[in-house]
């Protein structure tokens, strides 16, 4: 049988409005309203099973974290446990029908177990937790199936192994369990209920202890039956048959890492019921991966929160791509359309593959996600993607070319560890950019490959440009544009003041070069040159009250603009051409010199800020809060300008 360790267990606290009496070890929760709190009748309670354990000890257990191998403390103020026996279960009792939620918040005790060092979060009952692509996170049947509603009382038992075969260095875990309840599912007036619970090791063997082995093709897996998991799996299994039911009890959810790397497995058959594999943090699940010889993976039409297709494993709504099956003999896949994410090691070991599409709509690639594919030999990342964790392609070894998109600035660590045959790199930006992007630890191969930029380089003539300094996207994006060029044909001058007749040559031509009616060819500004460059761009801006003047005869073109100035300028064109933004809200404490904004110019300061187009010079902190010079009288440099112009686009995009 595949190495498993037991679960840890059960303790319970009274925390806040809760009172906690050690006799039958009942939790009363009350409603959590403005009004009289006695004279609220309670919903439910909560309490443990069985009655007998009035006998309880109890421990105190205080929040810490781990620095480096030294567990240092947040607090001094304990929480106060009692620890129950190994296999007992909660129980949730109604004097009348509520709609209810359990949450389980799992903290990883150190070894002394002084400390609760770590959680996972979990939700047990009717109201399920969805991601934002609407899959599952935990679903636990603690009622009958398709009631909303509990009258009487109910029993459960904790997930007792989603973590202890991963935090081998932990004594055991605290559970925190909060349970909320409300007459119906409209109601404001909810009660909540706090238990913080402890499991001890017992010489006594529980379902948790010594599970129940149920016979598959070629071997056994093992179901605790307590918590309604599959805790272990034969090696030796080939074809892996999930029951809906083991032992009389429903199948619910696999812990982490129970099916990985099992070297015979070919055949995988999903239930309805099993509607989770456990995430234990900082180890995400793992699903079938590694499983060299697994050829496919079936999936109930009517199960909530899985689907599959050609053997592959999804998500139901398939937006996330769950595993691969390694030994599947396909040497080409083209991943779907509808797929937003990867997860971890989904692709692992899959052999067959020499090629991989990925779709344009992929957002995202977890750790590990295609590691280990040996004969991949090219990949390209798409170019909406939002994350890509560490390790992505390690170990691809026979990866030759790699097509990276503009907008990717990091490279995780180990992302290409391993790939020692890389040989190219496409970058879809220019070589400068490519200067730019942040590349992690043990990327030596990506480092080490030739580079292929496939945009050409406007910047590289001007001499006192730097290819990685704050300002580089935003020139690119500048020069790329026409918004404005360099002031010679070797220089930009990025530190040089920008003076108001560039400023709204630079808005005139972001608006595409309008062109201006007679009637508004004729200036009212007596300094602004007939037939000079900036003429028509000033009669425009004039014209669509972008632009106001000094004053009514005056533009003052060769004075410089101020970062103020500036900002209402834009704010006008924003305007102009109808473009939807959030609207200026007040300006916190952190921008330090907000005092010094002129009062014409609040608005707009407050707008940009808002919207993030100006954010400031940064000064120091406060209480943890990052401050800010706005420098609102300062003239705006050429680069400070491409900046925030390069900010105002990315609003729009």
């Amino acid at each position: 049988m595949r190495k498993w360790k037991r679960g840890a267990g059960l303790a319970l606290a009274a925390v806040m409005t809760l009172s906690l009496m050690m006799a039958g070890m009942t939790v009363s929760a009350y409603a959590d309203t403005e009004q009289d709190k006695s004279g609220v009748r309670s919903l439910f309670t909560l309490s443990a099973e069985p009655a007998d354990f009035s006998e309880l000890k109890t421990e105190n257990v205080k929040l810490g974290y781990y620095e480096g191998n030294v567990v240092r403390p947040v607090s001094d103020i304990p929480v106060q446990c009692a620890v129950l026996p190994a296999g007992g279960k909660l129980a949730i009792a109604a004097e009348e029908d509520v709609t209810y939620q359990v949450r389980v918040k799992e903290h990883v005790l150190d070894g002394a177990g002084e400390y609760y060092v770590g959680s996972y979060d979990a939700v047990l009952g009717s109201d399920n937790v969805l991601t934002k692509d609407g899959t599952i996170v935990f679903s636990r049947d603690i009622k009958d199936p398709g009631d909303t509603k509990l009258k009487g009382k109910i029993s459960f038992g904790l997930p007792l192994n989603i973590s202890c075969q991963h935090y081998e260095d932990y004594s055991h875990l605290l559970y925190e369990i909060r349970v909320y309840a409300a007459k119906d599912s409209d109601t404001n007036t909810k009660e909540s209920a706090v238990l913080y619970c402890r499991v001890e090791d017992s010489e006594t063997p529980t379902d948790g202890e010594n599970p129940v082995a149920y016979a598959v093709e070629g071997g056994n897996i093992y179901f605790d039956s307590t918590s309604g998991t599959i805790v272990g799996c034969d090696d030796t299994v080939t074809t892996l048959t999930i029951p809906e039911e083991i032992a009389g009890v429903r199948v619910q959810a696999a812990s982490n890492y129970v099916f990985i790397k099992l070297p015979e497995l070919k055949q995988v058959v999903i239930p309805k019921t099993l509607t989770v594999f456990y995430e234990t943090q900082p180890v995400k699940a793992a699903y079938f991966a590694s499983c060299s010889k697994l050829e496919s993976i079936t999936v109930a039409e009517d199960n909530p929160a899985f689907c599959s297709e050609d053997g592959v494993l999804f998500s139901k709504n398939k937006t996330g791509l769950l595993q691969y099956p390694a030994g599947n003999t396909r040497t080409s896949y083209t991943v779907p359309e509808s797929v937003t994410y990867i997860k971890t090691s989904a692709f692992s070991s899959a052999d067959h593959l020499t090629e991989l599409v990925l779709p344009e709509t992929m957002q995202g690639l977890d750790d590990g996600a295609i590691a280990g594919c040996h004969n991949i030999r090219e990949i390209t990342i798409p170019r909406d993607m939002d994350y890509m964790g560490i390790a992505v392609f390690s170990n691809c070894s026979s990866l030759k070319k790699v097509t990276i998109p503009a907008d990717v600035k990091l490279i995780m660590p180990q992302t290409f560890d391993g790939c020692n045959s890389l040989d190219e790199v496409r970058y879809e930006g220019t070589d400068w950019q490519w200067q730019r992007v942040k590349i992690e630890e043990q990327n030596e191969p990506l480092k080490n490959a030739r580079l292929v930029a496939l945009k050409g380089n406007p910047a590289a003539k001007y001499t006192d440009l730097k290819p990685t300094a704050w300002y580089g996207d935003a020139v690119d994006h500048a020069l790329e544009k026409g918004y404005f060029n360099g002031v010679s044909e070797t220089k930009f001058a990025p530190d040089a003041s920008m003076t108001r007749a560039m400023f709204v040559t630079v808005l005139h031509r972001m608006a595409g070069k309008p062109a201006v009616s007679e009637a508004d060819t004729t200036s009212t500004f007596k300094d602004v040159e007939a037939g000079s460059w900036y003429e028509e761009a000033v009669n425009w801006a004039l014209a669509n009250k972008i632009v106001e003047g000094m004053s009514e005869d005056r533009f003052d073109p060769n004075g410089n603009v101020t970062r103020e100035q500036m900002a209402v300028i834009l704010h006008r064109y924003t305007e102009y051409k109808q473009i939807e933004t959030k609207d200026g809200t007040e300006l916190g404490f952190q921008y330090q010199d907000k005092d010094k904004i002129s009062e014409w110019a609040l608005s707009a300061m407050e707008w940009a800020v808002t919207n993030k187009i100006l954010k400031g010079e940064r000064s120091y902190e406060v209480w943890g809060v990052e401050t800010y010079h706005l420098n609102p009288k300062d003239n705006a440099t050429r680069a400070q300008v491409a900046q925030i112009l390069y900010n105002f686009d990315s609003l729009n995009q």
